[in-house]
């Protein structure tokens, strides 16, 4: 009897402790950290797309480009031996490797949204420019015979 008891009270004390340890962990994750940086982010411009990427990922993403390009040539020459072989015309052009332009390397995504909104509204009024056809000044006739 006097064991079960012991027992009992051991083991609420333990719930009891760990009961309290839970919170107090729980209360310093949820402090925020002063030294915590934000996450950066790079602004990056690829064939006439704006988009956010990881300030890590920029590298990956010119690789990646890199050999997707490497593998479309490759499909180009093969279909182009292929039109040869069966003395077929082949029209299709090269493809082109597509361009990465880096805008703002470390940057806030926030920051990086609204830049991003910003630069693709600018590119919209540019393009939006061009479409407009240029208006021409009336041409004065010459009178034939006067």
């Amino acid at each position: 009897m006097f064991r079960t008891k012991t027992v009992s009270a051991v083991c609420v004390f333990l719930m009891a402790l760990v009961a309290m340890g839970g919170d107090a962990i729980a209360q310093k994750k949820t402090k925020p950290d002063a030294k915590s940086k934000p996450v950066m982010s790079a602004v990056v411009h690829v064939d006439g797309d704006y988009q956010i990427v990881g300030k890590d990922e920029v590298a990956k993403l010119k690789k990646k480009l890199k050999q997707d390009h490497k593998h479309a040539v490759a499909a180009h020459k093969a279909a182009k031996a292929d039109a040869k072989k069966n003395k077929e015309k082949f029209n299709m052009p090269a493809p082109k490797a597509q361009k990465l332009k880096v805008v703002n390397a470390s940057v806030e995504q926030g920051k990086a949204e609204a830049l991003v909104a910003q630069l693709r509204e600018k590119d919209a009024k540019k393009a939006a420019s061009k479409k407009r056809p240029a208006k021409k000044p009336p041409t004065k006739k010459s009178k034939a015979g006067n």
